[in-house]
């Protein structure tokens, strides 16, 4: 019985992921914002609402975790660890005021609504929506509730703070740096508008943070390798320590030194939406009917995070602009807790100082997988 309950499993693993992979394709190529993970997470929730067989397998999840690490180790090499040294202090209160807020809003989402204490500070946590949904699973948070609430952050960022920061530049007669450089391409010479991977700007910004096409050629296959290796060690290694996400933040680490030592691994671009896929599969399989009907209760959390990402962006904009007299315009976009290229982007079209904003933003991502697992649990054991 055992034997074919296993082999009943694996089946239904394979079409969890079949129909999951062919939904989060779709939605990936409308360009729906992360639409791989939403289109993953309805194919899998789906299946598992009328079939009741949605299977997931933890060691997918793992795996997942520690590919995520080894893709935000990639973009910290030696160069970034050095730029990071001008806006340490600007970082400092961007850290320092997202912990505050995210404990205080947080707080507010478990006073108010129905939601528990571990989902609620999950929920209004500002890191990778995708990350935030798999890894609050290891604290026993309500991953579907964390998934919606961090999707529906995005969703707000990326419909109505670029609206907000249009008037804002308006008004403020902002005209930014003269250089553009955006994290997502490779550099462009601002007289010959040649690319020049790895230099530094006229303006003294910093080097890119490298995201461009995957090159099939000895050096950067070997570097990749080394790379999903050097991760797999440090996920495998934390997480047999019972550390909470310990997979992803060993990955993570181990691949920041492979990345500052030994070179910076281009990660495929190719494999984002999978991974999206595969977190999408992994929360989709956790949402049954009760969930469905009981989404009513995440209204008031929503207006709450809201509220919060108001607060947050323009509260902490104006601080780090004043004591630090970074541009106001690169200081909101810095803080905006949305995706690194999407900040980018905006950044572009804005003409701030998208290089240290795509620093700040990746320093966030890391910290917040870094820190925020043993923040909650700390504050989990102090409520007893």
């Amino acid at each position: 019985m055992g034997c074919l309950s296993s082999m009943s499993d694996l089946l239904w693993f394979a079409l969890t992921i079949i129909v999951s992979t062919g939904l989060g394709l779709v939605f990936h190529k409308l360009k729906i914002p992360m639409g791989a993970m939403v289109g993953a997470m309805i194919a899998a929730a789906i299946l598992n609402i009328y079939t009741m067989h949605g299977v997931f397998y933890e060691n997918v999840r793992t795996a997942l975790q520690i590919s995520t690490g080894a893709m935000i180790g990639s973009r910290i090499g030696k160069d970034e660890a050095k730029s990071m040294k001008s806006i340490i202090f600007a970082t400092i209160i961007l850290i320092t005021g997202m912990v505050g807020l995210n404990i205080l809003f947080g707080t507010a989402v478990f006073r108010f609504s129905e939601l528990d204490i571990v989902t609620s500070l999950f929920a209004v946590t500002p890191g990778g929506a995708s990350d935030m949904a798999v890894i609050s699973a290891d604290l026993g948070a309500d991953t579907a509730y964390v998934a919606i609430m961090q999707m529906l952050r995005i969703i707000f960022i990326i419909t109505t703070l670029p609206l907000i920061f249009k008037y804002v530049v308006k008004k403020t007669h902002y005209t930014g740096p003269q250089v553009i450089d955006r994290t997502d391409v490779q550099l462009i010479n601002p007289t010959t508008r040649t690319a020049e991977v790895g230099q530094e700007s006229q303006t003294g910004s910093f080097s890119h943070l490298p995201s461009e096409p995957f090159r099939y050629n000895k050096r950067e296959i070997m570097l990749l390798i080394g790379l999903f290796m050097i991760a797999t060690i440090g996920g495998v290694g934390l997480k047999l320590l019972s550390v909470p996400a310990g997979s992803i933040i060993g990955a993570m680490i181990l691949s920041i030194f492979y990345s500052i030592f030994c070179g910076k691994a281009v990660f495929p671009t190719v494999i984002r939406p999978y991974q999206q896929i595969l977190a999408g599969a992994y929360i989709g399989v956790s949402i049954d009917m009760d969930t469905i009907k009981s989404l009513n209760i995440l209204l008031i959390p929503a207006v709450i995070m809201f509220i919060g990402i108001i607060c947050f962006v323009f509260g902490l904009s104006y601080i780090i602009h004043k004591l630090t007299k970074l541009d106001f315009v690169t200081c909101l976009l810095a803080s905006t807790p949305g995706g690194i290229t999407e900040m980018s982007l905006l950044s572009e079209d804005f003409g701030a100082d998208t290089p240290k904003i795509a620093i700040m933003q990746t320093t966030r991502l890391v910290l917040v997988i870094l820190l925020f697992p043993s923040m909650i649990q700390i504050i989990l054991a102090i409520l007893g």
